[in-house]
């Protein structure tokens, strides 16, 4: 089962957004099978179940993640460097482009203010509004130049030490006990989180997404229901 969220359509919820997972393997899944479901279940199962009966067992999994592991960290490491390797490349060429309309705009205002200016009544009547509209691209270039500056200047900052990602699953705790903020959570349990099994709204099997599955100290794992 995979992560999901939908906005609400209709109802007294309209609006608000539901999380839930969702099972896409309709050929071997139980949940895609009523005849089976319910031989097993005594009845058919939905085809998802709401986040809130994922969200404790996903708690305690991370809760697990205590050893240190080198092979994690330089997953972790070579991962976040591939990112912001890209992520700069795009920052640079959105800082060119931007660059270019400002200085392109910045021609145009000159030219059309020149023109404006020498011969009044021609620009009223063939290039009236050009001014305003040249000006407006070049409060967009400029605030382009400084999204885009900013961004670089973020991703200067040093990549995390062993420590600081170690203590990256705390961190997702402390989110997933403290926000009401439902794509918050759903952004959270989709970088944590492969996949899980579930039957009849019980989560037997979560699958953490690398690194954080090197991470889990299996000695500690309750090898009970759910």
């Amino acid at each position: 089962m995979q992560w999901q969220h939908q906005e609400i359509k209709r109802g007294k919820n309209k609006g608000k957004w539901l999380i839930s997972w969702y099972c896409r393997n309709r050929e071997n899944c139980i949940r895609h099978n009523n005849k089976l479901a319910i031989e097993t279940f005594g009845k058919p199962l939905k085809k998802s179940i709401r986040g809130k009966l994922v969200v404790e067992p996903v708690k305690e999994m991370l809760k697990q993640c205590t050893k240190k592991s080198e092979e994690a960290y330089k997953y972790y490491i070579d991962k976040l460097e591939v990112k912001v390797a890209q992520d700069k490349a795009v920052a640079r060429r959105k800082l060119s482009e931007a660059k270019a309309s400002l200085t392109l705009n910045n021609k145009q205002y000159a030219k059309y203010q020149d023109f404006q200016s020498e011969y009044p009544k021609e620009y009223v009547k063939h290039h009236s509004g050009k001014l305003e509209y040249h000006q407006n691209l070049i409060n967009v270039a400029q605030a382009n130049i400084k999204v885009a500056n900013a961004e670089l200047d973020k991703l200067k900052t040093a990549l995390p030490t062993r420590q600081e990602f170690y203590e990256l699953t705390r961190s997702y705790l402390k989110t997933i006990n403290s926000t009401r903020d439902l794509l918050e959570l759903d952004a959270v349990l989709n970088e944590v989180v492969l996949n899980l099994r579930a039957g009849d709204d019980v989560v037997s099997v979560i699958k953490l997404n690398k690194p954080y599955d090197m991470l889990v100290d299996l000695s500690k794992i309750s090898l009970g229901r759910g």
